[in-house]
């Protein structure tokens, strides 16, 4: 009898263990995505900030007569669309999910009937809501990763056409 109080009480420990990880998880991606999300608002203002000059009529008198005009404008314009873009699914990577307590307790009732022996919480049933938990979390990570890979993938787009404006502008010195 106490080997199999002992099991249980394993079990219940490395399926706690499991769900703080999955917790941990989740922090973590949050984490990630603020930063990213942080990243590109900073870049996004720049580029705002450069649009809002290239308004101007001098400037655009000047991007006029300059050959690579329309392939600059163009990459502006990508670049800060994909800037956005990694904003928006970072966003999504970040935001708060649904809370999970466990052990679910469903009631004031139910603690009342455990505390006067009418129901008993047994090892099983919070094992089963730990391992409910669990899936629950996995489902919600595995969402936000795929939001946090997009937008990764967004912004290395959104840096190789900023790294193309640097060279149209680089070719433009004579």
């Amino acid at each position: 009898m106490a080997k199999k109080m002992e099991e249980k009480d394993q079990l219940h420990k490395m399926l706690a263990d499991q769900y703080d990880l999955a917790r941990k998880r989740t922090d973590a991606l949050s984490d990630r995505a603020h930063a990213l999300l942080g990243f590109s608002g900073i870049v996004n203002a720049i580029l705002v900030a450069l649009i809002a000059g290239a308004i101007k009529e001098e400037t655009r008198v000047f991007l006029a007569k300059y050959v690579n005009a329309r392939h600059l404008e163009w990459t502006v314009i990508g670049g800060f669309l994909f800037y956005m873009m990694a904003m928006v699914f970072s966003v999504l990577a970040y935001r708060t999910t649904k809370y999970m307590p466990v052990p679910q307790l469903d009631s004031k009732e139910f603690v009342e009937e455990v505390f006067s022996g009418k129901t008993s919480l047994s090892m099983k049933h919070v094992c089963l809501q730990i391992v409910d938990a669990i899936e629950f979390h996995d489902k919600v990570n595995s969402r936000k990763y795929v939001y946090l890979l997009v937008a990764t993938l967004f912004l290395l787009v959104a840096f190789a056409s900023t790294g193309i404006i640097g060279v149209i502008l680089l070719m433009s010195i004579n």
